[in-house]
């Protein structure tokens, strides 16, 4: 479990880089589009897989580029929102993601944003986060949720929040440190590389991907 000190620093490392912004996965493309990176997660720009091999495929694409971006036993943060309506009362049925303690070990409660107008009815986001040491697999079973759309919103990120990962169902966006690292990684793995710029959509919704 992650200390009421540390869960403090998280947010305010995350307020230094990303003042006003909420850490919502499909948002971060948003955040520095000159730093932002989308990859695909299967040849032809495929979003789901349909078999063994295609999901293999998606972890492999995955993981290579997971180790480009950090360290060998690095720490790592996997963040990840929940939403309700702000009216308890309300009928309205929100696209969630499941139970945070059966998303990832350790996970826990990091902050809750206050609500937020949503075109005409308000939200709250509950942000869950746990630690993960990263290794080439790590994040095999919470991809396989993005790939069936199970879980959505997800950022893993260093200590600092400076690299930002956001896996969705279809492609990998990051976002990273300088514009010469952007294109460096975008360079080596130009194959899997999303064309043109994905940055202009407005990132609302639960997810856009």
């Amino acid at each position: 479990m992650i200390d009421q000190d540390e869960l403090e620093r998280a947010r305010q490392a995350w307020a230094a880089h990303w003042p006003d912004e909420r850490p919502i996965g499909h948002h971060i493309r948003n955040f520095a589009p000159g730093r932002h990176i989308r990859f695909h997660s299967l040849p032809q720009s495929k979003q789901y897989t349909d078999t063994p091999e295609e999901l293999g495929v998606l972890l492999d694409r995955h993981n290579t580029l997971f180790g480009e971006f950090f360290a060998p036993d690095e720490e790592l943060f996997f963040v990840f929102p929940t939403v309700e309506p702000a009216d308890p009362d309300s009928a309205i049925v929100i696209y969630g993601n499941p139970v945070p303690e059966e998303t990832v070990p350790g996970c826990q409660l990091w902050f809750r944003a206050p609500p937020d107008e949503d075109e005409d009815f308000e939200t709250v986001y509950d942000f869950h986060i746990a630690k993960v040491r990263w290794r080439r697999g790590a994040f095999d079973a919470q991809l396989r949720d993005v790939d069936r759309e199970i879980l959505w919103g997800v950022i893993i990120a260093d200590a600092g929040f400076t690299r930002l990962a956001h896996p969705y169902d279809g492609g990998l966006d990051l976002l990273v440190p300088t514009e010469a690292e952007a294109l460096a990684l975008r360079s080596r793995y130009r194959e899997w590389a999303v064309d043109c710029p994905c940055w202009q959509d407005d990132g609302s919704g639960p997810e856009t991907d």
